[in-house]
């Protein structure tokens, strides 16, 4: 019998062909068993924290449904045109809304681009009929609206 790095060779029966074995550790049935009991233990552990971060995910969720945020961005374009930029959360007939106040202070929207994948975005250049409106009276007036909706006013306005 000849020995090599971690096989054995043999001779069967006396013919010239050599069959190599792979020399194997035997796991005794207590370190079998004290492999599970870990992997056990790990997988609770791992089931304990994804109940844990579901638990404050809702419970982030439920905050932000409550009082949606948004911010209201206002700037003055040239002559009387005004960009409106506003980034708020999902409110059922926001958009509505918003062009009916724009409406009665006499602010006609020439271009409007909307995005509501997972916020509400609007970004509109409007222009008003009345040459005294300024930035501060538009502004105020998207924020009453969006008051009014219950959305909570965090932005900047400029």
């Amino acid at each position: 019998m000849r020995r090599l790095e971690g096989s054995i060779e043999r001779d069967f029966g006396g013919s010239k062909t050599r069959k190599k074995q792979r020399i194997k550790p035997e796991f005794t049935l207590e370190k079998k068993s004290g492999i599970l009991i870990d992997a056990l233990n790990y997988i609770n552990q791992l089931k304990l924290k994804v109940e844990e971060m579901t638990k404050e995910y809702g419970e982030l969720v439920k905050q932000g449904h409550h009082q949606p945020t948004m911010d209201v961005k206002v700037e003055k374009l040239e002559n009387s045109c005004f960009m409106v930029r506003l980034t708020c959360e999902k409110v059922q007939d926001l958009l509505i809304s918003l062009v009916e106040a724009f409406e009665k202070m006499g602010l006609e929207v020439l271009h409007a681009d909307i995005n509501s994948n997972q916020n509400f975005q609007m970004e509109a250049i409007i222009e008003a009929e009345d040459e005294t409106l300024d930035v501060d009276s538009i502004t105020q007036s998207v924020y009453k609206v969006l008051e009014n909706m219950g959305v909570e006013k965090t932005g900047s306005n400029n």
